[in-house]
């Protein structure tokens, strides 16, 4: 509100205010004009401090007759005496030591935060320059910005930097963090994706395979055997005994006499059997 009563060039009249004579008679007429300008500018500044006042408390105050008064009323009903504003203080200087920033918490939003405690600390009477605030900023920054602190404070000497520009900074560095954690994000979609998809045929194809065995379940079940011959197929097929002179035939048209009274068995060299049928000569 001062800086708004200063810019439209009535914070002499707020601040000093001026004095009415007690009569008109004796004054000239530029000091009847200077009279009438420094009325119109009382006015006006009135108006501003009646706009920027809550309703219930304007009730109380509209008997007040000139802007110093309603503005020096204000003053001792936002700010109270020096003792309510020495405990105010104290309370803001606590809440800006233990200021930190939160987690997940965006650059603007911390620093509005933080600019918004110093304001009310410069408010109550408190010296606030830009080194002690970005040296605050700095200290109390998440650990995601470390990296971009230390170059900060390599490269710049923090009691000549402004907070507007470290707030550029952070934001310049904190778009490269999210442009990061969305391609991240990104590559990490895919991949699961990419990893469902594969379960997908991997389960189709199993389904696939349980519907085939149902449907093979319901068809007529046809049964084979095996059954491994021992003896020759082939009736031209000798079996000869190297180590004697006795030899072995299936084919009975080979022998011109056969005895069929002599009946044993012959262990061949894979181990399987066969019957003597008889014994002759060829």
């Amino acid at each position: 509100m001062e800086k708004l009563l200063r810019s439209k060039e009535y914070w002499s009249v707020v601040e000093q205010g001026y004095e009415k004579p007690k009569t008109l008679e004796s004054l000239t007429g530029v000091e009847c004009r200077t009279l009438e300008g420094q009325k119109l500018k009382d006015l006006r500044a009135k108006n501003y401090l009646f706009q920027s006042i809550d309703k219930n408390i304007l009730k109380m105050i509209t008997n007040k007759a000139t802007s110093k008064a309603l503005w020096d009323l204000m003053k001792h009903k936002y700010q109270g005496n020096a003792r309510v504003q020495q405990a105010q203080l104290q309370r803001l200087r606590r809440e800006f030591e233990l200021l930190e920033m939160q987690n997940g918490e965006c650059v603007n939003d911390y620093i509005s935060r933080v600019m918004i405690l110093a304001n009310d600390m410069r408010g109550a009477g408190k010296t606030m320059d830009d080194g002690h605030i970005v040296e605050k900023i700095l200290c109390t920054l998440s650990d995601k910005y470390n990296y971009i602190i230390c170059s900060i404070k390599e490269s710049k000497d923090i009691n000549e930097m402004t907070v507007y520009e470290l707030h550029s900074s952070l934001l310049i560095h904190e778009h490269k963090i999210k442009r990061k954690e969305v391609i991240e994000q990104a590559l990490k979609v895919t991949r699961d994706s990419s990893a469902l998809h594969a379960d997908e045929q991997f389960g189709n194809r199993s389904r696939g395979r349980g519907e085939h065995t149902e449907l093979d379940e319901g068809e007529e079940m046809l049964l084979m055997s095996y059954v491994e011959m021992q003896g020759a197929t082939r009736d031209e097929i000798w079996f000869l005994d190297f180590g004697c002179s006795n030899h072995m035939s299936g084919d009975r048209k080979w022998f011109t006499e056969l005895d069929h009274s002599i009946r044993h068995s012959v262990k061949l060299g894979n181990d399987s059997k066969l019957n003597v049928m008889g014994k002759c000569s060829i």
